[in-house]
This record gives structure tokens, C-alpha cells and sequence, in this order.
């Protein structure tokens, strides 16, 4: 089954963003990226090394990093993801 689409709004992000703990956040910042990643992951490693070079071309990007473990297919994503924190 397809999963139906999320209706974004100005709470709901919100509340991705409050209690962050892994947080670049520039004064004057005119953007947030929020990512959501595994640290097994190759897919959120290219993901992530897209985003450090957004953040280094434009310094004004806020940048949220929130982890998350897909357990299911990376035995030691949990671990990791506690060990950086």
C-alpha cells in the first residue's frame, strides 16, 4: 500500500526542529534542511555530502541533523547513532 502524503505546516516542522541537538545555525539563516539519517547508510552518506556542500556554498543554511536508525536493515545503526550522541 502506498503511503498517504504528509500535510506539511508551519507546527509540524516545528516540531521537527525544537529539542535538535545537532544543530549549524547561523545568524540570519534564510533556509533549515532538516536530515533524517542512518549511519550505515550509503544513500544518506551522498545525501549528507550534498548537503556540507550546500552549507559550504551558502553559510546562511540552518542545518538539522536527526538521527535515524533503520534497525531492520543495519544491525549497528542504533549503536552508532548512540555513540555520536
Amino acid at each position: 500500500a502506498t503511503p498517504k502524503p504528509v500535510a506539511w505546516n508551519e507546527a509540524r516542522f516545528q516540531k521537527l526542529v525544537d529539542g535538535a541537538r545537532n544543530v549549524k545555525d547561523p545568524p540570519g539563516a534564510t533556509m533549515t534542511i532538516v536530515e533524517f539519517a542512518d549511519f550505515e547508510c550509503p544513500n544518506c552518506r551522498v545525501a549528507y555530502s550534498a548537503f556540507l556542500k550546500t552549507l559550504k556554498e551558502d553559510p546562511t543554511v540552518k542545518f538539522i541533523f536527526r538521527h535515524y536508525p533503520l534497525r531492520s536493515i543495519h544491525e549497528n545503526a542504533e549503536a552508532a547513532a548512540i555513540a555520536m550522541e
